[in-house]
């Protein structure tokens, strides 16, 4: 069970945890998790069928972690895909 009372989007960028303020299907590929661009509070990731820019990232630490082109964000558990 993974307790999410505020119903926010939230992304593992390796070791910090961000809300998600909007996401927007955009052109691109690459391997699912792929940070194909990265910028100021937003990136872009590869998905399975294109890529997604996720903008407005905040941390829920204080401070978003340094991403690059190229890095891959870990990608969830086969069992924490089915909760």
């Amino acid at each position: 069970d993974y307790p999410n009372p505020l119903a926010l989007s939230k992304i593992d960028l390796g070791g910090t945890v961000a809300v998600v303020g909007a996401a927007e299907v955009v052109d691109g590929t690459g391997e699912p998790g792929q940070v194909l661009e990265a910028g100021g509070d937003s990136l872009t990731v590869a998905t399975g069928r294109g890529a997604l820019c996720l903008s407005r990232l905040r941390s829920l630490s204080g401070t978003l972690p340094a991403l690059h082109q190229g890095q891959r964000l870990p990608l969830l558990a086969p069992e924490r895909v089915a909760a």
